[in-house]
């Protein structure tokens, strides 16, 4: 994470900027979170590690940053600094920052239009949509509210249950009956707007756990009943990218 170097220019400014990013999430913190005025950054990510979800997430980078602010503050000598950040390292904890800072809303980040199906219409209108946009998982509404999620599992193991039936009118099936066998119908989580794509994260590596494949859909308030009430869709795949990141 840091190597050692003779005092220079670069190395000085380096370690500053290194330094006053550390003060400054420290402190950001240490305000979110009423913390103790005095609370170091060891101790203000340890405190909020597991009510931040950010600060989760990038606990173990945090965790050696503590360990290299403290090298550079405490093991400095007359002859110059014993370590120096790499400008990866500084570049990282600096979009740390700014994501502490401005975090950005899931509503914002993955907001889409959701094509959903009352559970009385047919499986020929949900195959025209997923022949038109290649849509693999809709959220399904009764009269009363929401019932369930239709997916192309469902669907293709409601198709196979069936091919012994001779011909099938698709306009004649209700999704109703398709939903009544698919086993990820329930497979859906919903979030509110406001919640940031590192909850998102937290959320499926807690299902991936013990239950295997999750769909996020993002509320526009605060619960869903009805289609509008949809501002956006998850699923793993979407979510893959930013993991690696």
């Amino acid at each position: 994470m840091f190597r050692n170097l003779s005092e220079s220019r670069v190395s000085m400014e380096s370690n500053n900027k290194f330094i006053g990013i550390v003060n400054e999430i420290n402190q950001f913190l240490i305000d979110k979170y009423n913390l103790h005025s005095n609370s170091t950054f060891g101790a203000a990510i340890e405190h909020v590690k597991n009510v931040d979800r950010l600060v989760k997430y990038e606990y173990d980078f945090l965790d050696l940053v503590k360990d290299l602010r403290n090298v550079i503050v405490h093991k400095s000598y007359q002859e110059g600094p014993v370590a120096v950040p790499r400008k990866d390292v500084v570049d990282r904890l600096e979009v740390i920052l700014k994501k502490l800072k401005y975090p950005t809303f899931i509503a914002s980040e993955f907001k889409s239009n959701v094509i959903s199906f009352n559970d009385k219409d047919t499986l020929d209108m949900v195959l025209d949509e997923v022949s038109a946009n290649d849509y693999t998982q809709f959220p399904i509404f009764s009269d009363s509210g929401s019932v369930g999620l239709l997916t192309e599992n469902g669907i293709t193991k409601w198709l196979a249950s069936k091919k012994n039936d001779g011909i099938i009118e698709f306009n004649d099936i209700k999704i109703k009956e398709i939903l009544s066998i698919d086993e990820n119908s329930e497979s859906y989580r919903v979030l509110e707007h406001n919640k940031t794509v590192y909850d998102v994260i937290d959320v499926f590596n807690k299902r991936s756990i013990t239950y295997g494949s999750l769909t996020i859909l993002i509320a526009k308030a605060f619960e869903i009943n009805k289609s509008e009430d949809i501002a956006g869709i998850i699923t793993h795949w979407d979510i893959k990218d930013y993991i690696q990141k």
